[in-house]
């Protein structure tokens, strides 16, 4: 069966299409548009131009997935259609103008997708998963396999740039405010501290574009092999403090790599800084393998009694 998954996220809405056997999967191809859909949000309501903009991305993905026999599709939102106050109006004009019924993840959903699609690609017994979006970051501490503490909070990397930042780099007083902002939504949860005080892991798992986005830098600067998958706590603080410092040399691989994502990078990586601290961690392995596949494992393909449902 070829199964189609859209994911409506607040800074890109990204296709991947699977073929898929029982409930084993293998990727075929994936696309993305970048809509930047958090910044069309004003007084907590998405505007206008905001629902065209994303009708366009998934009338254009539509015209792709008319190429191939495509057995099923489903599409999704994460917090760009979740943290606004006229979600369902926003659902129900998208389904007029794309034909697509979208459901619309909670928080504690979100996260516990990121958990499945981890488990499908990582074999690791007792850890934290980590997924920031554009709107939102998603934490999952898990012990023997199973998830214990499920979070969300609501930064993300777009949204902290569009409410602390005036021009692409920030300054150093935006910096700080939005560091302070990071710190609180942080301490309201309760998963780092449990990984802190309860693993002696010193990994976490990486999930998300943000993350995929920094290994690229990462692995390109340090000049690492291309099987890499992990970034350390030095190599993160090193990038961060030249990129906030505007060196030339990473602008550029920003520019070559992430072109998109030249003003939510930093915002990224400092929400990421922020969650090593708090966990104790001192490196990043990314999972291949995310909020997508865990969708596609644990909603559509596996309907096991023992596993809490998406409904």
């Amino acid at each position: 069966m070829k199964c189609a998954v859209v994911d409506v996220g607040s800074n890109t809405i990204r296709l991947s299409v699977y073929q898929t056997e029982g409930k084993n999967f293998r990727q075929l191809f994936t696309s993305k548009e970048t809509t930047g859909l958090a910044s069309y949000i004003s007084h907590h309501r998405m505007e206008k131009d905001g629902v065209l903009c994303a009708a366009a991305a998934l009338n254009k993905f539509r015209s792709i997935l008319e190429q191939f026999e495509i057995d099923r599709t489903e599409v999704f939102a994460t917090a760009s259609l979740r943290n606004i106050d006229n979600s369902n109006e926003v659902v129900m004009e998208l389904f007029r103008e794309t034909g697509y019924q979208i459901k619309v993840l909670s928080g504690h959903e979100e996260a516990l997708c990121d958990f499945y699609g981890v488990m499908y690609n990582i074999y690791i017994d007792t850890g934290m998963i980590f997924d920031i979006g554009g709107g939102s970051t998603e934490l999952v501490t898990f012990e023997n396999r199973k998830p214990c503490t499920i979070e969300s909070a609501g930064i993300g990397s777009l949204n902290l740039y569009n409410q602390f930042v005036e021009k692409i780099i920030p300054k150093k007083k935006e910096l700080a405010a939005m560091g302070e902002k990071v710190q609180q939504e942080l301490d309201d949860l309760f998963g780092c501290r449990v990984l802190a005080r309860q693993t002696k892991n010193k990994d976490i798992i990486g999930v998300g574009g943000t993350a995929r986005a920094l290994l690229k830098l990462v692995s390109l600067y340090y000049h690492l092999e291309e099987k890499n998958r992990c970034i350390t706590r030095n190599q993160l603080e090193e990038i961060f403090q030249m990129a906030t410092n505007k060196q030339k040399q990473i602008q550029n691989i920003i520019l070559k790599i992430c072109p998109e994502r030249v003003h939510t990078i930093i915002p990224g990586m400092l929400v990421m800084k922020s969650i090593l601290e708090k966990a104790g961690c001192e490196r990043i392995v990314v999972s291949k393998y995310g909020v997508r596949e865990g969708y596609l494992y644990h909603a559509i393909l596996s309907r096991d009694e023992d596993k809490e449902e998406i409904q």
